[in-house]
């Protein structure tokens, strides 16, 4: 669900669905997310997550081991699965404090193979990082990051609820008066602070998160001060209608410069210089609207400083 309108929901089945009437009319905003259907009972979306803090961002989770990520409301998805393992994607997640950071956990046993089962980006899926640390090798089927604490993470697994208060760097149980029991969803209520699971075949429980510890330590830097996230559409026709945009992150208000470069070098469209504020910015490719370059294959490149991102394109 949007988290600011209600009446925009998402559902999937093999490809994301969206309304933004409530349900009245649905219409299906993305291709087949999964590996295809080769007769198997797999290849269905098997979890969904709206950013808080860009309600823009959509992710979508497989059954058969594919992440996908939305910037533009579900317009365009890009596939962010390299780096995850081959398995079952149980859970995807949005930091409620960091736009760019976004969470998966994995289901099935890791058969002798050095596999995790919750990971982190924070470069939305450019690249991953396991946080499994000290947790249990079992599957994690919920996840939750506390929209109270930066840092405090929850996870579900096949035997009870595990918390992290350093950013994943360590787990304890939180299993006191609960048990050893598959927890299969969990849900945080941040206005009263509670912490509510469902459990495999023995009921519903809470938790006063207010009553735990808050000793978290500081949010640790992302990988990167800059990222060029999308750029759609793609391919890019410059007779089109609307123009072409590009999803750039900085985690910090800053002077960027955009070029256009074709694939031997050189800048072929005067440079756009732009102001990023700190998250996730939208901005028009005026460079390519003004030069029409000819079709083909360039990099569009972002400039900050000393730092440099960018993303291959087409031009029709």
């Amino acid at each position: 669900m949007h988290p600011q309108n209600p009446n925009i929901l998402y559902f999937g089945t093999y490809r994301v669905w969206r309304t933004s009437n409530g349900g009245n009319y649905w219409s299906a905003v993305s291709q087949d997310l999964t590996r295809g259907d080769e007769g198997s009972t797999y290849h269905t979306i098997t979890t969904l997550a709206v950013s808080g803090i860009d309600p823009d961002i959509v992710l979508a989770g497989t059954d058969d081991g594919k992440v996908h990520i939305s910037v533009d409301g579900g317009a365009l998805w890009t596939d962010i699965s390299t780096g995850l393992p081959d398995r079952w994607i149980t859970r995807v997640a949005a930091d409620p404090f960091d736009v760019n950071t976004i969470y998966a956990t994995c289901s099935g046993f890791r058969w002798d193979e050095p596999l995790a089962h919750v990971y982190r980006s924070t470069d939305l899926g450019n690249t991953w990082e396991p946080i499994s640390n000290n947790l249990p090798e079992l599957p994690v089927n919920a996840f939750a990051a506390d929209p109270t604490r930066p840092g405090r993470y929850f996870v579900g697994t096949d035997a009870g609820v595990f918390m992290s208060k350093d950013y994943g760097q360590n787990w304890e149980s939180m299993n006191q008066g609960l048990g050893n029991v598959p927890v299969t969803t969990m849900k945080i209520h941040d206005a009263e602070e509670l912490l509510v699971i469902g459990t495999y075949g023995l009921s519903a429980y809470r938790l006063n998160l207010a009553d735990l510890s808050v000793d978290v330590p500081q949010l640790p830097e992302p990988s990167s001060s800059l990222t060029l996230v999308n750029v759609y559409p793609q391919p890019y026709d410059t007779e089109q209608a609307g123009g072409c945009w590009a999803k750039i992150s900085s985690y910090a208000g800053q002077k960027a410069v955009i070029s256009l470069i074709d694939l031997k070098g050189r800048i072929i469209t005067p440079v756009q210089d732009v102001f990023l504020s700190s998250g996730l910015n939208t901005v028009p490719m005026d460079i390519l609207i003004r030069s029409k370059p000819a079709p083909g294959y360039y990099l569009l490149k972002v400039t900050s400083g000393e730092t440099s991102v960018s993303k291959k394109i087409m031009i029709l």
